[in-house]
């Protein structure tokens, strides 16, 4: 997985001589998370800061880049990790995107991750939709992991939407587990939103559930971002 990151940003470093970069827009968003297990037990407390920024290569291609700071609270302990991704997209019609995209990852005492995956996203009307698919390992040891997420929006008013999604992951491990998330996001302003979500993941083994809420702030610039992050928060949190 490393090569696929390095090859990605050699391309764009090459191809970006002959190319103006425009910028299309940007986001800003800090996010906490609490988790519990549903029999009782050991809880993990989650918080990020995190950005995005989006140029257009020339007619409906764009590369978004993301980066992203993560901290864990788990047994008394606190860790953080930071993320970076790069997105190569295309606006396949005025609704709909397409995009590759390529992730690397610190994690402190195992060292680095990569991740690699292909993304689509389509808004029209009320709706918004993202999908994505994705692998991603650790270099220093064998662990590994594929996901599949899918996550929507239904704009109720002006200022309210509704958030739901589901989420499947297949890791070497934890083996397979599912989630399922739901959520209310609230527009204070134009390019300023507040969301509020609840998650529910569980082995699709059995065993016992684990139950998150989460609230996040989002500040939008220009245009904003067509992809969410890819880092492992934004991957396995639910929101």
């Amino acid at each position: 997985m490393p090569s696929v990151f390095r090859a990605a940003a050699i391309g764009l470093l090459i191809a970006s001589p002959a190319t103006a970069w425009e910028f299309d827009g940007a986001e800003i968003s800090l996010s906490a998370g609490h988790y519990f297990a549903a029999a009782g037990g050991a809880t993990l407390q989650t918080g990020s800061a995190a950005a995005q920024a989006q140029f257009g290569l020339g007619e409906d291609v764009f590369v978004q880049l993301d980066t992203a700071a993560e901290g864990l609270h788990f047994l008394g302990s606190t860790e953080v990790l930071g993320a970076a991704s790069l997105h190569l997209g295309y606006a396949v019609s005025p609704t709909t995107a397409v995009g590759a995209f390529a992730l690397y990852e610190t994690w402190p005492g195992l060292g680095q991750s990569y991740g690699a995956g292909a993304e689509i996203a389509f808004a029209s009307g009320p709706f918004e939709v993202e999908a994505m698919t994705g692998l991603r390992g650790v270099v220093s040891v064998p662990i590994s992991a594929a996901v599949v997420r899918v996550k929507g929006y239904y704009r109720l008013s002006d200022s309210f939407s509704l958030a739901a999604g589901a989420s499947y992951f297949n890791t070497s491990l934890l083996g397979d587990f599912g989630q399922l998330t739901a959520g209310l996001r609230y527009d204070l302003s134009e390019d300023l939103s507040l969301e509020l979500g609840y998650a529910r993941t569980a082995s699709l083994a059995g065993g016992p559930a684990a139950n998150g809420i989460g609230l996040s702030l989002t500040k939008v610039i220009g245009s904003g971002t067509t992809f969410g992050h890819r880092d492992l928060l934004s991957s396995v949190g639910g929101w």
